[in-house]
């Protein structure tokens, strides 16, 4: 099996707060191969976020620190990479970002043509050789080829109108543009259909995994919908309180769920019958967090040995990895 492009290894992150030290991320690993599109989900406040902006190197400076792990990306470990290299040869041109609000994302005083092209003076994929209107053609031609890519309507004159005479739907698609114009390897898309009714999520869904399939582009996308992680992932990692639980294929995800709080999350999903079950207990406090695995509190299945050590990743099919000492299949109706 090739080497993933991106290995997080052993990732813990923590926040400096008024109440002390918050323990947001505990030794959090994952891959993502080329290609390859991964759901990142769980409940908010697990980390999914954090996480992104790790390895994105955007985490808020003076009160986040990385206490241990790497972060590989095509062999070079991000983490110890000079920031004026990450910024200029990868955030941005190589590793790309969807935010989760397009609203946000646009200035309302700039066109969108002035600030697709902005991004384009700094990450414009031209060959190296092209400079002055020969550069300036090479953008605007790759900027109306990938608004025509993302069905946007007349891109020439749409580049000309204000963030406000987009719907969110446009927005979003123009957020995703500008993820896929610098060509990069990975795109990184932080809840990117949130803001969205139903209808325009699925359209959304279904033409980020068309361009992704297009460009031969790795995402990780991060979501607390499991309905949009099925839809559209290869493979989903779970995560929980900072710790991941389970790493697998979609079907093999969904099908034959083997840690405790998947169980737990697809129980949550109204049945037949729309009855919800929800998982009992509160989120652990991430400034005391449990010994072990953080979920224990809330497991129906906690053992002493749970409380004493974080469970190894156990494989218990063939790329199908969990984090429990109980690795017992248990189907779940949903």
């Amino acid at each position: 099996m090739s080497a993933p492009m991106l290995s997080v290894q052993q990732v813990s992150v923590d926040f400096a707060t008024e109440d002390g030290t918050v323990h947001v991320l505990d030794g959090v690993s994952l891959a993502v191969g080329r290609g390859e599109i991964v759901g990142l989900v769980g409940e908010s406040g697990c980390g999914k976020s954090t996480l992104a902006r790790t390895i994105l190197g955007v985490l808020p400076p003076h009160i986040s620190t990385v206490s241990g792990g790497r972060v590989v990306f095509d062999g070079e470990n991000l983490l110890d990479m000079p920031h004026r290299r990450l910024a200029r040869d990868v955030r941005g041109r190589r590793i790309t970002l969807i935010p989760q609000d397009p609203y946000q994302a646009f200035n309302p005083l700039f066109t969108v043509g002035t600030q697709i092209m902005d991004l384009m003076r700094t990450k414009s994929p031209a060959p190296g050789g092209l400079s002055g209107r020969a550069r300036k053609r090479f953008d605007r031609d790759r900027v109306i080829q990938v608004l025509e890519a993302v069905n946007i309507p007349s891109p020439a004159e749409a580049l000309k109108k204000l963030p406000h005479e987009f719907s969110g739907g446009q927005l979003q698609r123009l957020m995703i543009a500008m993820a896929f114009l610098p060509n990069p390897e990975l795109i990184i898309a932080d809840e990117p259909t949130t803001a969205l009714d139903v209808t325009i999520q699925a359209q959304i869904l279904r033409l980020l995994r068309n361009m992704a399939d297009r460009e031969g582009v790795a995402v990780i996308f991060t979501t607390h919908d499991l309905a949009t992680a099925y839809q559209l992932c290869d493979r989903v990692v779970v995560m929980y309180a900072g710790q991941e639980m389970e790493d697998a294929d979609t079907d093999s995800f969904f099908a034959s769920p083997r840690h405790p709080y998947t169980y737990g999350l697809l129980g949550s999903i109204p049945g037949k019958n729309a009855e919800v079950r929800e998982i009992p207990g509160e989120m652990a406090n991430l400034a005391d967090p449990p010994s072990g695995c953080r979920f224990r509190t809330r497991c129906a299945r906690a053992e002493v040995r749970c409380a004493e050590a974080r469970p190894p990743v156990t494989e218990c099919a063939a790329g199908h990895v969990v984090r429990c000492f109980n690795t017992a299949n248990e189907q779940v109706a949903t």
